[in-house]
């Protein structure tokens, strides 16, 4: 029998050793092997498995291909290992999806898939592009602490359940233009390393990004968060846009970094705004915004210019100790 063995949960790989090695054909680490045979295999597990597949530990050759493949059981690809591009476009897991731990070495395609259960990629490895545009996530959606080395594009895909980023690294660019988030988005403490753009992203949950790091431009320009946000002591070390976003619940910001310019023009802040102790080290763009609640500034510092241009202040603001490095406007 093969002896791949995982101590997690004590599975013993049920499948028959190859001639003159230790593994069977799915845990052989080894691109020279029988593509035919593992793809006959694959196949095999596929039709046969009754409510669980599992595809643990296993050992993918490169371009793997499940282009519009069904997966109509809890499927598991814990441990696995991709070794080069893998397919999954407009595939269907009609179960929960468990990626936890699994290794992407090539291009990860998931563009249009439809994920009906819950899906795990804690601690996922995509080393190329993960492209995830336009699918659907049905359930809770897991990718705590994945790092994504590559360009990463959630364009247009949709989390109807939880989705939890926290500890997640995107060490390149990250697109989650006009994503749809029905719950709860989680992002505390993510490097967002690349340009991390959510433009017209809607967040109907709570959204938070509570110490995340934004090392290049952060673009949240027309979002909508409809729920309560949280971006405090988050660093952003170049430009940010919020601008035209709309915060339906309370926003904070409280001692966020803010490296240089900072856009928050014609934003809307119906709940309450809170940038206590916030540091603006490049311009900060307030023009035409409003605050419906309350908006509090207190200990914040503006070392660029600070513009509160046509602004709009419907409930009491406050800006105790506020330290204005250089020219604020608050003209009408």
């Amino acid at each position: 029998m093969c002896k791949y063995y995982d101590n997690y949960d004590n599975y013993e790989c049920p499948h028959e050793s190859l001639k003159d090695s230790e593994y069977c054909i799915f845990h052989l680490q080894d691109d020279n092997k029988d593509v035919d045979e593992f793809n006959k295999g694959i196949q095999k597990i596929l039709e046969t498995e009754e409510n669980v597949t599992t595809f643990k530990g296993f050992y993918f050759p490169p371009n793997t291909d499940f282009t519009e493949k069904k997966f109509r059981n809890k499927v598991f690809f814990f441990d696995a290992m991709f070794s080069g591009n893998v397919d999954f476009t407009g595939a269907e897991f009609s179960g929960n999806a468990i990626f936890t731990n699994t290794t992407f070495s090539g291009k990860a395609n998931f563009k249009g898939a439809m994920f009906s259960g819950n899906v795990d990629f804690t601690g996922a490895e995509f080393s190329g592009e993960a492209n995830f545009k336009g699918a659907m996530f049905s359930g809770e959606t897991n990718f705590k602490g994945a790092i994504f080395s590559g360009n990463v594009d959630f364009y247009n895909a949709e989390f109807l359940g939880e989705a939890n980023f926290k500890s997640a690294i995107f060490s390149v660019n990250v697109d989650f233009t006009d994503v749809k988030f029905s719950r709860n988005a989680i992002f505390t403490n993510t490097t967002f390393s690349g340009d991390a753009i959510f433009t017209d992203t809607t967040f109907s949950g709570d959204a938070d990004f509570k110490r995340s790091t934004f090392s290049r431009y952060a673009g949240f320009s027309s979002a909508k968060f409809s729920e309560n946000t949280d971006f405090a002591h988050s660093e952003f070390s170049e430009s940010v846009g919020f601008s035209s976003a709309k915060f339906s619940g309370d926003a904070g910001f409280s001692c966020a970094k803010f490296s240089e310019n900072a856009d928050f023009t014609h934003s809307e802040f119906s709940g309450y705004a809170g940038f206590k102790d916030a540091k603006f080290s490049g311009d900060a763009g307030f023009s035409s915004a409003k605050f419906e609640g309350s908006a509090d500034f207190r200990d914040a510092k503006f070392k660029g210019e600070a513009r509160f241009w046509s602004i709009t202040f419907y409930s009491y603001s406050i800006f105790i100790d506020v330290m204005f490095s250089r020219k604020a406007y608050f003209s009408a």
